[in-house]
């Protein structure tokens, strides 16, 4: 917690944000003490001894850590300035670990004999093509290949870090990217994650690069770099805008159904499928990692805190997607005012719901 100066008392405490690194929530505290510069706006309660508090989210991912934070805990949170961008029913990917795990877990999967095996069938036998397994012949070409798989994650300049590091853990690699990249990774306090590092390409079987090299069109591009050095790329997309919900979802479920029914109790590596136009030597996943609240997280979160009012700060730019966003505030308020006070969404984990 910080003393904001010259502010006659107003504290600030910066609580982690579950995004990229370095972002924060921002929590302040303490009396009105003054009136906004040269606004016409004045406040009412300006002199007075009452404490007001406000919670300004910005970009993050909400957890039950979040809730349960001592600064936040069992107070009453004037304004809640909410990071609204999948606050929609149909954005109800799996939780954070979840899909940090599936990927480790696939990555390993496939650059073992078995799951190289398996997935070659599964790619071309998407594509229509006879795939016999038994013949010897063929069983040694696919070993063969087995030492020369890399594994891709695409990032944007900062975040998506996690999924890279746990992959490059599960094959006992190190993790390469270019010079740029490496030196905004240096600049983060992780040092397990500078030890990991390599300038060196080709003694990494982990590569981080840039989202739109991990693409069907950019992916072949990147591969020719090596020379051969490697026959399969296998490459990671993390975003939460490569989900897609089960067929049947609710565009306009209730706030009880929704809770009621925590989504992906379990999320593995069997959850996750080649996109289409993959092949055998360049597999592309789309994975449903993000560094933003899913709509049941979202939920949650404004179910386990005390608040007046909540204001949204992303896709607010029309009248119909603040009309959109203005319903659901309305509905998680309806539903927090029929709950007895301090029962809130129990949680699986104090990381996620």
């Amino acid at each position: 917690m910080l003393r904001y100066p010259n502010s006659g008392g107003v504290t600030v405490t910066l609580i982690e944000a579950d995004h990229c690194p370095g972002s924060s929530l921002f929590f302040f505290e303490g009396p009105q003490t003054m009136n906004a510069g040269d606004s016409t706006y004045k406040l009412s309660h300006v002199g007075s001894v009452r404490t007001f508090r406000y919670l300004h989210c910005g970009d993050f991912r909400a957890s039950p850590q979040h809730t349960l934070h001592p600064a936040v805990k069992d107070k009453r949170i004037e304004i809640i300035y909410l990071d609204t961008t999948y606050l929609n029913p149909r954005y109800l990917f799996p939780a954070q670990v979840q899909v940090i795990s599936a990927c480790a877990e696939l990555s390993k999967h496939l650059v073992s004999s078995k799951g190289l095996a398996e997935d070659d069938k599964h790619c071309v036998q998407s594509r229509k093509q006879k795939v016999t397994t038994n013949s010897p012949t063929q069983w040694s070409k696919k070993k063969k290949k087995l030492a020369n798989t890399l594994i891709l994650v695409g990032t944007y300049s900062i975040g998506k870090e996690r999924i890279v590091k746990a992959i490059a853990k599960a094959l006992d690699s190190k993790i390469y990217c270019d010079q740029r990249k490496a030196a905004v990774l240096r600049c983060q306090s992780d040092p397990e994650l500078h030890r990991m590092l390599t300038a060196d390409p080709f003694s990494a079987n982990a590569h981080l690069v840039p989202l739109n090299v991990a693409t069907s069109d950019h992916l072949k591009e990147y591969m020719g770099r090596w020379n051969g050095h490697w026959t399969k790329a296998v490459a990671f997309r993390p975003t939460g805008w490569t989900y897609s919900p089960p067929a049947g979802t609710s565009s306009t479920p209730s706030v009880g159904s929704t809770l009621a029914r925590p989504p992906h109790r379990e999320f593995t590596h069997a959850h996750l499928r080649p996109a289409r136009g993959s092949t055998p030597s360049a597999q592309l996943f789309g994975v449903p990692y993000s560094e933003h609240s899913s709509f049941f997280e979202l939920t949650c979160f404004t179910l386990s805190l005390d608040w007046a009012r909540i204001v949204p700060t992303v896709n607010v730019e029309s009248a119909a997607s603040r009309a959109k966003i203005s319903t659901w505030i309305a509905r998680w308020e309806a539903e927090r005012r029929k709950r007895p006070p301090g029962v809130v969404p129990p949680c699986r984990t104090p990381e996620y719901w």
